[in-house]
C-alpha cells in the first residue's frame, strides 16, 4: 500500500474512532452515574424493618405537613409538632375525609401528659459525591433510642444536566414513580 494511502487510512480511522470517543467521553459522567444510580436503587431503596412499629402511640413530626402525613397512618393515635413561628406543641388528628385538605384534621394545643414514642422525619437531600443525584423518603424513629425504626427510600437522579440539553429539557428518572408509595409501605409495618 502506497504511503499516502496507508497515511490516509489512518487518519479516516482516528477520525472515525475520535466521534464515538469524544460523545462517550462528554456524556460519561451520565453513564456512570446512571449506573450507580441503578446501584443505590437494587441496593437501599424502598422499605427497610428494623424493629417492630407499635399501634396507637403518639408520633412526633418535624411541621404540620408530616405531622398530617403521620395522622393519616391507622394504628397512630395522633401526631404531634412544634409551630416555629410561636414555639407551641399542637397535636393533630386524622377525622376522615379527604387528606388534602385541613378540615380532614383536628389541630389543638398538645397534651402534657402524653408522650410521643415515634417521629416521622421526612427527608429530600441530594447525595454528597453524586452528581444529579438525591435521595427522598421517610424515617420513623424510636424518640427515646433514636434508632431507626423503619425507613422508606426512593432515588432519583436527572440523567443529563439540563444546562447542556435542548431547550433545557428534564430527564428525571426514579426508584419509584409515585411519592404516595412511601407512607403506604410504612402503613404495612404498623402492628
Amino acid at each position: 500500500m502506497p504511503p499516502k494511502k496507508l497515511v490516509g487510512s489512518v487518519v479516516f480511522v482516528l477520525a472515525f474512532l475520535a466521534i464515538p470517543a469524544s460523545v462517550f467521553w462528554y456524556y460519561s459522567d451520565n453513564i456512570a452515574g446512571y449506573y450507580r444510580f441503578k446501584s443505590y436503587c437494587a441496593k437501599e431503596s424502598g422499605l427497610r424493618v428494623y424493629h417492630e412499629i407499635k399501634k396507637n402511640e403518639i408520633w412526633m413530626a418535624e411541621d404540620i405537613s408530616s405531622a398530617r402525613a403521620a395522622a393519616t397512618l391507622r394504628g397512630v393515635r395522633f401526631s404531634r409538632y412544634i409551630d416555629k413561628s410561636t414555639g407551641k406543641l399542637y397535636d393533630v388528628s386524622y377525622s376522615g375525609g379527604d387528606a388534602r385538605y385541613r378540615e380532614s384534621f383536628n389541630v389543638s394545643l398538645a397534651s402534657p401528659d402524653a408522650i410521643a414514642k415515634y417521629k416521622l422525619r421526612f427527608l429530600n437531600e441530594r447525595l454528597p459525591g453524586e452528581v444529579r443525584m438525591g435521595r427522598s423518603g421517610y424515617e420513623v424513629l424510636d424518640i427515646e433510642s433514636e434508632e431507626t425504626e423503619v425507613r422508606f427510600y426512593n432515588f432519583g437522579y436527572s440523567v443529563f444536566d439540563v444546562n447542556r440539553t435542548l431547550l433545557s429539557s428534564p430527564s428525571n428518572v426514579a426508584c419509584f414513580s409515585s411519592p404516595h408509595v412511601y407512607l403506604e409501605e410504612i402503613q404495612k409495618t404498623i402492628q
